[in-house]
């Protein structure tokens, strides 16, 4: 194998933007090492997919591209792709998938590329949680560009969606985003899933609604459950009762209501909390994970509370729970009944 060693070749290290890389190489700048890492999987190997295409050798592809695995790594024939010169081409690229799985041991072996480069390859590693603390990451951290995939917390998820959404060329309406997030959680993988399900179910050129969502996802009438959130919020009593009436008379289930309720309070509380805060509608929207399309019904209820009355409704609902779940399936419509009372003469 031919060796060309790079002396004193540095580069600042810590996690760079993904828009700061897509930057950088759509300029023409090349570094030795590419570390993509994280738990967000969808966003982490889209931008590796990209990034493949992006730094790919210009001519001979199938003999200047290599890709192996952690999990089932040939850390020999790796290092002997490493190390071989481009085929009619400028350079090599060498791509490492499921680089968190690598045995340590593997891993020590393959410290000799970070030791003495090849300039005429560029290695990617991509992976999960990776151990920056092992050397060959950490070299590589320093000489490349490494890029940290997270899951977005619940309070970003909606931001998340209506990005992916606005890629995609897919129209949906804030609720329908608010209750995808609702139903999926931080699972970017799985909220790209069910947007592309949902998508094809809805009528070309149409916007994805809360009922497309319910009808495709939710399995109950998650349309009523906000608007029940909504008068609880308002401290109307009678509207709450009758849209709890009418979902209990068609079969909901309230062990699946009191989430939603829940939730509903959580943001009064965070809302209350921003008082005082010079924020913008989008900055407190974003900080609360909802879409600025609901902010002004949110910091509206907000007002009609005092931070220690929405602690008493939540106190409420957590009794409601510990009772729907200790007490026969019978009792569980009069348990929510009297705890809605209760919710709305806070």
């Amino acid at each position: 194998m031919g060796r060309t060693t790079q002396k004193g070749h540095k580069q600042p290290s810590g996690a760079t933007s993904l828009e700061a890389l897509k930057t950088e190489v759509k300029e023409g700048k090349r570094v030795p090492f590419y570390l993509l890492h994280g738990d967000e999987e969808f966003d982490r190997d889209e931008m590796c997919d990209w990034l493949i295409t992006a730094v790919q050798p210009n001519a001979a592809m199938e003999f200047n591209i290599d890709v192996f695995h952690g999990d089932d790594l040939d850390f020999e024939r790796l290092l002997e792709c490493y190390y071989s010169y481009p085929v009619l081409a400028t350079h090599r690229l060498v791509v490492l998938r499921k680089a968190e799985r690598i045995p340590v041991e593997q891993c020590k072996k393959l410290d000799a590329i970070v030791d003495d480069l090849q300039e005429s390859t560029i290695f990617v590693a991509v992976g999960g949680k990776i151990d920056l603390r092992r050397r060959l990451f950490k070299n590589m951290d320093k000489m490349g560009r490494r890029i940290d995939f997270k899951k977005p917390y619940q309070n970003q998820v909606s931001g998340w969606l209506t990005r992916q959404a606005r890629k995609m060329g897919v129209r949906i309406e804030p609720e329908a985003i608010d209750l995808i997030g609702f139903y999926i959680g931080n699972n970017t993988r799985q909220l790209i899933t069910e947007l592309e399900k949902i998508s094809t179910y809805v009528v070309s050129g149409q916007p994805i609604t809360a009922k497309d969502v319910d009808e495709m996802s939710g399995g109950f009438n998650a349309t009523n459950v906000f608007e029940l959130a909504d008068k609880v919020g308002q401290q109307n009593y009678v509207a709450a009762q009758k849209i709890l009436h009418a979902m209990l008379e068609n079969g909901e289930e309230p062990r699946r209501i009191l989430p939603m309720l829940t939730r509903h309070l959580e943001l009064l509380s965070k809302v209350l909390n921003f008082k005082g805060q010079r924020l913008s509608s989008v900055e407190m929207a974003n900080k609360l994970g909802v879409s600025p399309y609901f902010l002004k019904n949110y910091r509206e209820q907000a007002r009609k509370f005092k931070g220690e009355q929405i602690w008493n409704g939540l106190g409420i609902l957590l009794d409601a729970d510990r009772l729907l779940k200790s007490r026969n399936r019978s009792q569980h419509g009069n348990i929510l009944r009297f705890s809605l009372m209760e919710l709305c003469h806070l």
